[in-house]
């Protein structure tokens, strides 16, 4: 099945077919992890789950105007972080153009972690992306994450009412930048589920602007929790939207 539909063309009607006719239906009974090529790395993916089924389905649909915006503006000795990581698709995609430069993830959700890391080691050769497992917030703590059970991971949020929870240590994201002795960010991408507002507005009252990244790749859902409006904040510090690609924004600091 999944030999046609990597097959499709990147237009809209093939995603609403997979997601709405063809997944479903492969779902219709449990399914075993497998593990598969994606863009040239291997993956171990849940077809149960949201993002592992598009990328094992239609990896060439998944995110491509994202991905595609992204390849014009990174270089190889660029310095990237990845917060939320999730399982690892973004950081092992920008692992094969920041060749000579070095990735950080951050993954606050335990189980997403493993997953991440299992990702990460079916790909000995990749040496430049780092993993951490702790969450960001607006000071150091320990924070109550709810854990999706509905079939999407990449949906466990802080602002989450799931009854299924775990506890997470946090820490502002400049504190962690001084920890890892950057001394710059050329590429940002944040997807941490409406929590972006809290993080980036402690971050830009301790950081100093030579460590604004210089681009940012920031999910903006107003369908979620939000406790404010990241993409204003980030308008505020100087950052301007480069490509609005629906549900993500691809910002640009003017400095």
């Amino acid at each position: 099945m999944t030999s046609i539909s990597r097959k499709l063309p990147k237009v809209k009607v093939s995603g609403v077919l997979l997601n709405r006719i063809v997944i479903p239906f492969y779902n219709r009974k449990k399914r075993e992890e497998e593990v598969v090529d994606v863009h040239g790395f291997q993956m171990k993916l849940d077809p149960g789950q949201c993002v592992d089924s598009g990328l094992l389905f239609y990896p060439q649909l998944y995110d491509h105007k994202e991905l595609e915006a992204i390849k014009n503006i990174i270089g190889s000795k660029d310095t990237i972080l990845d917060v939320g990581g999730h399982i690892g698709f973004y950081s092992l995609y920008l692992s094969g153009l920041v060749t000579g430069g070095r990735i950080i993830a951050i993954e606050a959700d335990p189980s997403n972690y493993r997953r991440f890391m299992e990702n990460l080691q079916l790909n000995p050769k990749i040496k430049n992306v780092e993993v951490r497992n702790f969450g960001v917030s607006d000071k150091t703590e320990v924070l109550s994450m709810g854990i999706s059970t509905s079939g999407n991971t990449s949906g466990n949020s802080f602002l989450s009412k799931s009854q299924t929870r775990v506890e997470v240590p946090c820490k502002p994201l400049y504190d962690f930048l001084k920890e890892e002795d950057l001394e710059k960010i050329d590429f940002m991408k944040i997807d941490i589920e409406g929590f972006e507002y809290r993080v980036f507005k402690k971050f830009f009252e301790q950081a100093p602007v030579s460590l604004y990244p210089k681009y940012i790749l920031m999910e903006d859902n107003a369908f979620i929790p939000q406790e404010g409006n990241a993409l204003a904040l980030l308008e505020q510090h100087g950052y301007s939207v480069l490509k609005d690609l629906s549900l993500n924004k691809l910002l640009q600091h003017k400095a």
